[in-house]
């Protein structure tokens, strides 16, 4: 369901319905309520019935009003120079991350405190700490995106910057379990691939920062996976995307809703969607059964990649849980990786075809499909043994100029052929790399200088009619810099996980090129002289003038010296004339008759 603080104006209700009816979502309900929410449903009970669009459009101006959630909280100085691109050799790759740098400050938000101080009024989730947003139309905090945002912080040392974003979701959890997909309330009933262990990790790994509080929570939030997004098959608990949402998406009400009525149940329809989204891939032919959005199953697949997280979840927390010497519940991760990890293999990894599939319950069997989330696995020790037998079908799926493509199956969806996604195409480059096969790890290097020069076509040479930007996606099928299409809005610039993406892409081929000759800085102090310079002094005259001077300092050091000489001296025969005056004393002193006392 939908449900929480000002969920019967947000997400779901007439008012909700109407604004979508009369075209006026985008500005009602508003960004801000002039009045608690109780007044607001009060004053919507008094419209009279059928609502007419100006009596509604009259309502919305007098119970919302615009306002703008987010403060700029700039990060990077305006050169875009960090100290760690001195350590990139490539000038391209050098130009590449000074771009990104600069753009770090478009996207670092905090909220306004008027939000900090009457969070009632206001449909999103507040944080205290500043977080880097996607960019474009996602203009507040999302989850999975965070992982490869604090990539690129990490490696660039802003390492503040990644721990406030660490500790935002530390505190969701503690408020509601779980972190949910976004900050906005609309998208705040479902979640997106647990991601938070693996930022932990990397902010260790790369900032050496981690606290205790923060384990506790990340455990906290696999309870409630655990809890809430598990299956039985046979003998094996296995994870999927399944929201406990059975209502029309409010970001998207009017689409859903009219799926969802044009089928034999609306309420499996919708939570299909709002799984799909959750899944991160909205949508994806992986989710659909026939083409037709109306058939989305997304809580109906067992995921590939959900589960490789997870497990690389427990893994993660057996290796912190070390860190701070909590030996038994180290064990209890180890053992739960160990499980997730078999029933990967056993229920997932298909011989025939050298490749894990994603399991789908209606069939009971495993999808017969290519997406670029079936070798996965590999990320896991584990699996390692796989790692081999895979590199024929690696072979095949890089054979593109841009980036590998998400699936091989052409859609009108923007999570299908030939888009190219910068997380996926980064989680598929750091599953090479996690094994020792030297062909697949050569294939991880070719893959990140393509993606690299992808992106940065894009920036500095994009395509005719194109701007020069960072895309959230582009098309596979050329190293153009052309951005993806498909899906239910056009392809956003910024953009997070691509800038954090690409930084972590071009750290790790950063020694392939030979060391780059950095100059020396300048003293600041030295500036350039405008004045007309002195006139040149002759060598002569100048050895001339030094012998004058050492002369004068030489006579003037021997009167000094002759002068201490007869200071001394008068002092010397001064203390002798004294002493000799008290001897003389003391002797006629000895010669006189003593006196004594009479009785």
């Amino acid at each position: 369901m939908c449900d929480g603080p000002l969920s019967s104006i947000y997400c779901n209700g007439d008012i909700l319905y109407l604004s979508w009816q009369f075209g006026l979502q985008e500005s009602c309900p508003g960004d801000k309520l002039k009045v608690n929410e109780a007044q607001v449903l009060f004053n919507f009970a008094r419209l009279k019935y059928p609502i007419k669009r100006e009596d509604f459009e009259n309502f919305c101006n007098a119970n919302f009003e615009k306002f703008d959630y987010l403060v700029p909280y700039p990060i990077v100085p305006k050169t875009g120079n960090l100290h760690y691109t001195n350590e990139i050799n490539n000038m391209k790759h050098l130009k590449l991350a000074i771009e990104i740098n600069k753009r770090w400050n478009d996207l670092s938000k905090v909220f306004n405190q008027k939000l900090l101080l009457q969070p009632h009024l206001f449909p999103v989730r507040v944080v205290q700490d500043p977080f880097i947003i996607p960019g474009g139309r996602f203009n507040v905090y999302f989850y999975w995106d965070s992982y490869w945002i604090i990539k690129g912080l990490a490696r660039a040392r802003l390492c503040e910057s990644s721990t406030f974003i660490v500790k935002n979701f530390i505190s969701l959890i503690n408020q509601y379990g779980y972190v949910p997909n976004s900050g906005h309330i609309q998208l705040s009933r479902r979640s997106q691939p647990p991601m938070l262990l693996h930022m932990i990790e990397e902010q260790f790994a790369s900032c050496q920062n981690i606290e205790y509080d923060w384990l506790e929570a990340a455990a906290k939030e696999m309870e409630f996976w655990e809890t809430n997004r598990t299956i039985k098959i046979d003998n094996h608990t296995m994870f999927l995307y399944r929201t406990q949402t059975n209502c029309p998406r409010p970001e998207s009400f009017l689409a859903d809703y009219n799926k969802g009525i044009s089928s034999t149940d609306p309420r499996k329809v919708w939570r299909g969607i709002s799984s799909a989204c959750e899944s991160g891939w909205d949508f994806s032919s992986r989710w659909i059964s026939d083409n037709s959005t109306n058939t989305i199953q997304a809580d109906r697949i067992v995921p590939v990649d959900l589960n490789v997280i997870m497990a690389k979840n427990y893994y993660i927390l057996f290796e912190l849980y070390n860190l701070f010497e909590m030996f038994d519940f180290a064990e209890v991760y180890k053992n739960k990786y160990e499980v997730l990890s078999n029933s990967i293999h056993e229920l997932m990894w298909n011989e025939n075809e050298n490749s894990w599939f994603d399991f789908n319950l209606d069939i009971e069997s495993q999808s017969n499909k290519f997406y670029i989330s079936n070798l996965f696995p590999l990320l896991l020790p584990s699996m390692q043994q796989h790692a081999n037998k895979t590199v024929d079908l690696v072979k095949n799926i890089t054979r593109f100029d841009g980036g590998i493509p998400i699936s091989l199956t052409p859609s009108t969806e923007q999570w299908d052929y030939p888009n190219t996604w910068a997380p996926t195409q980064h989680l598929f480059i750091q599953s090479l790399r996690a094994t020792n096969n030297l062909i697949l790890l050569e294939i991880a290097k070719t893959q990140s200088l393509k993606f690299i020069e992808t992106v940065y076509n894009g920036v500095f040479n994009p395509p005719k009619g194109q701007n020069g930007t960072i895309w959230e996606k582009y098309d596979a099928r050329s190293s153009n810099g052309t951005p993806g299409k498909g899906g239910e809005y056009i392809v956003q610039e910024g953009f997070g996980w691509t800038n954090g993406a690409v930084i972590d892409l071009i750290w790790q081929v950063r020694d392939e090129f030979p060391k780059r000759i950095i100059p020396k800085p300048r003293n600041n102090s030295l500036k350039r002289n405008t004045r007309k310079p002195a006139p040149r002094i002759d060598q002569n005259s100048l050895l001339m003038q030094w012998f004058v001077i050492s002369v004068f300092l030489f006579v003037i050091c021997c009167i000094l010296i002759d002068n201490f000489i007869i200071v001394c001296l008068n002092f010397l025969v001064t203390f002798f004339t004294i002493i000799i005056e008290c001897i003389n004393y003391l002797l006629r002193l000895c010669e006189s008759d003593p006196e004594y006392d009479r009785f």
